[in-house]
């Protein structure tokens, strides 16, 4: 049986079934009856519970808006105007910072619609009507 060391022990000895050392993830492998005399025990658990608890406490971890504010920070290096405006929507930067960062809307033209841009030099147009295969075709019977 594979169980987990909360107590962060490094040996187990046991005088009917030897001594036990963890492997690299820190699991040790028991025989059967031991892992069973052993997973009872408070300071033992198996992956799945492991996995578990870890999961547990890394989200209740992120629940700190400090922490979830510094998490992000950390991802978004460079990207300091996303985590300023969070900042500001948590309540944790003063709103004078988030103002510096805040996104430039269009303003209403004199009619108080926004503004277009004009339209594009190049316009994307369809072949097909106007000298697809229809065209071709009719172009090969001319000949």
């Amino acid at each position: 049986m594979r169980l987990y060391t909360k107590t962060g022990a490094t040996q187990v000895d046991d005088p009917q079934y030897g001594t036990f050392t963890p492997d690299d993830n820190g699991a040790f492998e028991f025989p059967d009856p031991l892992g069973a005399k052993l997973h009872g025990r408070p300071e033992w658990e198996t992956e799945d519970v492991r996995a578990t608890r870890i999961a547990t406490e890394e989200l209740d971890r992120l629940r700190d808006p400090a922490t979830l504010l510094a998490e992000l920070r950390k991802m978004s290096e460079g990207q300091g105007a996303v985590t300023s405006l969070l900042a500001q929507a948590l309540g944790l930067a003063p709103a004078a910072e988030a103002s510096a960062v805040t996104p430039q809307v269009e303003t209403p033209g004199p009619d108080g619609n926004a503004e277009t841009p004009a339209e594009p030099a190049v316009k994307a147009t369809s072949t097909r009507g106007r000298g697809g295969r229809a065209a071709k075709s009719a172009a090969s019977n001319e000949s």
